[in-house]
């Protein structure tokens, strides 16, 4: 009867046999792929890969994401207070996307009865968390350069914000 070596022991076996008798191992392709070496060097080339992959991917930025975040009920206060004029704008800012941010910068932008942008103020709000799904107050607060009566609203953009 012809024999063969088996895939694990090398001791001679049926060419029929599916199990050998002095090593109990199953005789298949995948046991000779994985006796050979070949199995460890694509589990290396696999493993090494995704490593590349995962070190190389770039982080999630906040431009990418900016139109997840609505900001909502805006409000504009400006008052006489020690001879100056103080002017400060709050907003609610509602996170939609899966992203938590924190250390926000913040501009703020007056504007005048007219429509026309009389003033900028501009704020990092490093102790503000955005969470993903949620929801976080800000205020951006400047010296004012016109009369209160000029400021009719403001705006709030955000023009960076840090991944957390």
């Amino acid at each position: 009867m012809p024999t063969k070596p088996c895939l694990v022991c090398a001791e001679p076996i049926q060419v029929a046999a599916t199990r050998c008798p002095h090593c109990q191992q199953v005789q298949s392709r995948l046991v000779k792929f994985f006796n050979t070496g070949w199995a460890g060097v694509l589990l290396l080339v696999v493993v090494t890969c995704f490593g590349v992959f995962f070190a190389l991917r770039e982080p999630p930025r906040w431009k990418d994401h900016a139109a997840e975040v609505s900001v909502q009920e805006l409000g504009l206060r400006v008052a006489k207070q020690n001879g100056r004029t103080e002017m400060a704008c709050t907003a609610l800012l509602k996170n939609g996307g899966h992203h938590s941010w924190g250390d926000l910068m913040l501009e703020a932008t007056f504007i005048a009865s007219d429509g026309r942008a009389i003033d900028t103020a501009s704020s990092r709000a490093r102790d503000v968390v955005l969470n993903a799904n949620g929801e976080a107050r800000v205020r951006v607060f400047d010296n004012a350069a016109w009369e209160p009566a000029d400021y009719a609203k403001c705006e709030i953009a955000i023009k960076d914000a840090r991944l957390l």
